[in-house]
């Protein structure tokens, strides 16, 4: 995912099983920062998603969770999805 997010323009940041890809090209640290984001963006980005069948959390001030179970099959599909949102976002 990271050569996708940084070739859009964007931050992609993670603790453990959780991450969450931000529309700004540097991390952000604090609620100014977030607010910066490219909030119209991740619209289009997280409409995109679902399409290909991705259900992220709605919002940029939230991060997605992976669960403990996911295999590889789901792995691919995760990652190939978010790389097609991110291209149209």
């Amino acid at each position: 995912l990271l050569s996708a997010v940084s070739s859009r323009g964007c931050s992609f940041t993670r603790v453990g099983s959780m991450f969450t890809i931000f529309f700004r090209p540097e991390i952000p640290y604090n609620f100014v920062e977030v607010s910066e984001c490219d909030m119209q963006a991740f619209g289009r980005y997280h409409r995109a998603a679902l399409k290909h069948g991705v259900y992220l959390p709605p919002s940029q001030y939230e991060a997605a969770f992976l669960p403990i179970g996911i295999g590889e099959k789901e792995l691919d599909l995760l990652v190939s999805g978010i790389e097609a949102s991110l291209a149209v976002a």
